[in-house]
């Protein structure tokens, strides 16, 4: 049991070792914590872990509105100091990561893609607003998998509603 949990807690923590077929397993066990850390996780979609080395990370609070994936007028000027950043050093990448918050009425499937979506969106503000090439940024919708802190069953919290731009080179 305690190697599911920590089979389980990994996969949280390293989306790239997501595997389809364990996650099946895990769903499946019989233990609740287990069943419960598994349900929140979605395949990974990368082959090979990520080799790139962070050399900063931004933390933006985006306004999405509640289930919607515009970011309004009121986008986080922060965007457009990370997209200058890549602009002026063309061997950075962006790995754009947007995670939300977890109630009672989440959705453990639907909230990692609302969050892919929401972070595609980001990448494609980068891309077109500050003209940064896509193959350069990676966008990731973590769901309520890796809170920053406690959720409150009915209304969440709102410091769990970010998107993390992780600037990147290769080691």
């Amino acid at each position: 049991m305690v190697g599911a949990v920590v089979c389980a807690e990994t996969m949280n923590k390293q989306p790239v070792f997501r595997d389809a077929a364990i996650l099946k397993k895990l769903k499946k066990d019989g233990n609740p914590l287990v069943k419960e850390k598994a349900a929140g996780l979605v395949s990974g979609t990368q082959a090979v872990p990520n080799s790139k080395k962070t050399i900063r990370t931004f933390e933006l609070s985006l306004p999405f509105k509640n289930d919607k994936i515009d970011l309004g007028v009121d986008a986080d000027p922060q965007l457009d100091e990370i997209a200058q950043m890549l602009k002026s050093n063309p061997q950075l990448t962006a790995r754009i990561e947007c995670h939300t918050d977890k109630t009672n009425k989440s959705n453990a499937s639907y909230s990692p893609r609302l969050t892919e979506r929401r972070a595609q969106t980001v990448l494609k503000y980068l891309a077109k607003t500050g003209g940064i090439e896509t193959n350069r940024m990676t966008a990731v919708g973590a769901g309520f998998a890796s809170p920053k802190a406690p959720n409150d069953p009915d209304s969440g919290n709102p410091e769990n509603r970010r998107i993390e731009v992780h600037i990147q080179e290769d080691p």
